[in-house]
């Protein structure tokens, strides 16, 4: 079985997110109900190897590690959701070079996604990543998924924050 790590701002999450190719369906990846966009349809539960920019999530109900995700419709409440994803060029498992390199990407793609003026999204937010654990590591999980996530830990979020930082005043994503 694979197992991810979850980290971000304080935690670490690791996860693998091999993404499949997006056919014109409306269910793809384990089941996940998805329009033929690829966007989440209805509330399910999502393999963590099997993540999509842009899913949204419910991490707060999530353990240090995991294999399966809580997601909902990006309309729905949620504290977090899937900005970009990379794979790791590591060729030996470190936990520090792996967050080290997540804490750049994953800032970086904050900017990327939400906007140069994420700092006044209401509700703030922070980034996180699923990365691979020491365990999945061996299996070839090299992927890391970058999340932007609610700093309340509540379920504060019910649209996408994409490009919400892009505003110059104060933006709620509701």
């Amino acid at each position: 079985m694979k197992i991810r790590n979850f980290i971000g701002g304080v935690m670490a999450v690791c996860l693998l997110g091999a993404l499949s190719s997006c056919s014109p369906s409306s269910v793809q990846n384990n089941g996940t109900p998805r329009d033929p966009d690829a966007s989440i349809t209805a509330s399910s539960t999502i393999n963590a190897f099997s993540l999509h920019i842009g899913d949204c999530l419910i991490q707060s109900q999530l353990g240090d590690q995991v294999t399966e995700v809580p997601a909902v419709p990006c309309d729905q409440p949620h504290d977090s959701e899937v900005i970009f994803i990379f794979a790791v060029t590591d060729t030996a498992y470190s936990e520090a070079t792996i967050n080290n390199e997540a804490q750049v990407q994953c800032d970086q793609a904050m900017v990327n996604y939400v906007g140069p003026n994420y700092g006044s999204v209401t509700p703030a937010i922070d980034s996180m990543w699923f990365a691979p654990s020491a365990q999945s590591w061996p299996t070839g999980d090299r992927e890391v998924d970058c999340l932007v996530v609610t700093t309340s830990g509540n379920l504060d979020l019910t649209s996408s924050v994409q490009g919400l930082g892009l505003q110059t005043s104060t933006a709620s994503p509701s």
